[in-house]
């Protein structure tokens, strides 16, 4: 089986952080620079965290992050996967484990003077039989 992830030092440009998130932005002329806008990866592990950022603004809306370590770097982002994004947000406010995990992680179009990194896609080894392949 081959297996194409991709094993970049970092995910773009780190030192970026929102309120919730960790390495999840960077500024529009950084990114401006960049030769790519996706990468697969495969992380040993991953929380995935349902919440509701806002809630304490009078915002109800409740998002899910992903947190992970790549490269001995924290990121939490948010999760576009639109199967992980409504399987989640049909539970509860909280933490969710998963094991070793395939991400495709993206940029987002700018946002306010930032581009966001996003996880687009999530897929889980032990879904697949690829675990440990690495």
């Amino acid at each position: 089986m081959t297996v194409l992830e991709q094993h970049p030092e970092t995910l773009w440009i780190n030192g970026y952080s929102t309120f919730h998130g960790e390495n999840d932005r960077m500024p529009v002329e950084q990114a401006d620079t960049l030769a790519d806008s996706l990468k697969l990866i495969r992380v040993d592990r991953m929380t995935l965290q349902v919440h509701a950022p806002g809630e304490a603004f009078g915002n109800p809306r409740r998002v899910v992050r992903a947190r992970f370590r790549h490269a001995g770097l924290e990121y939490a982002l948010l999760v576009t996967d639109p199967e992980y994004a409504d399987a989640y947000l049909a539970k509860p406010n909280g933490s969710y484990d998963l094991g070793e995990s395939f991400m495709t992680v993206s940029l987002g179009e700018p946002w306010e003077a930032s581009v966001f990194k996003l996880v687009a896609a999530i897929v889980e080894a032990a879904k697949t039989g690829a675990g440990d392949s690495a």
